[in-house]
């Protein structure tokens, strides 16, 4: 009876000690679970105060070069209407030699690269925040095919100028950074007037009117910001 007694009490006691181990293990996982989300939260965080960083420097560029567009536009036309009425003024020279360029719109994607790159973007997926930071891109990218259409237009226009006496046509593009007297604007306006080539240039950036789509690639951004505002507050 008593070895009996004594023997289920140390089967008791083993059962008890496994027990305890089991649950010390468990704890531990539990612990060490606990750790790695957090280390893995804090580095998609890093990632995405990146982005986020990224996006909101993008609203600066963004805004330039809408302006930007805009004024091009607005000189494009002048020049167009001037061509009807037969009649051009000095000053429009000053606002359509830029247009004879490349510009585009270039925003910043280090940190979304770096978070593809990373392989923490399965930790975005199908969250909200990742269907915001493709959409901003992507669109992003609609934009700089177009932008690229207009330049590529632009460049060839412009590489035809050059057919002409050189001489003549290294005049027109110093308007870009040098002060002039009547007389060189004079000489460069007899250039420009019912240039073909200007005229094609001037006619195609006339027609480019879709101001709204950097309005909307910054609305994008600013849904991004708030997005990643909120993951970071809510963690």
């Amino acid at each position: 009876m008593i070895n009996q007694n004594r023997t289920k009490k140390y089967v008791l006691y083993a059962i008890g000690e496994i027990i305890l181990v089991v649950i010390g293990i468990l704890i531990a996982l539990q612990i060490n679970n606990a750790n790695e989300k957090r280390k893995t939260n804090n580095q998609l965080h890093g990632y995405l105060k990146t982005i986020r960083k990224n996006v909101q420097f993008d609203t600066t560029e963004i805004n330039q070069i809408k302006r930007l567009r805009m004024r091009q536009n607005q000189a494009a036309k002048e020049y167009m209407t001037c061509m009807m009425i037969d009649s051009m003024p000095l000053e429009l020279i000053g606002r359509i030699v830029p247009i004879v360029g490349e510009q585009y719109l270039n925003v910043n994607q280090a940190g979304f690269d770096a978070l593809k790159s990373s392989g923490f973007i399965t930790n975005l997926q199908g969250s909200v925040i990742e269907d915001a930071v493709f959409e901003y891109y992507a669109f992003y990218d609609e934009i700089h095919e177009s932008e690229t259409s207009l330049n590529t237009f632009i460049e060839s226009m412009e590489v035809g100028l050059f057919d002409d006496d050189f001489n003549k046509i290294s005049r027109f593009f110093k308007m870009r950074s040098h002060a002039n007297s009547r007389e060189e604007l004079n000489k460069t306006l007899e250039l420009i007037y019912k240039n073909s080539r200007i005229l094609g240039i001037m006619q195609r950036v006339a027609d480019e009117e879709h101001f709204w789509v950097y309005d909307s690639l910054r609305s994008k951004g600013d849904k991004i910001v708030k997005l990643i505002d909120k993951e970071i507050e809510d963690y």
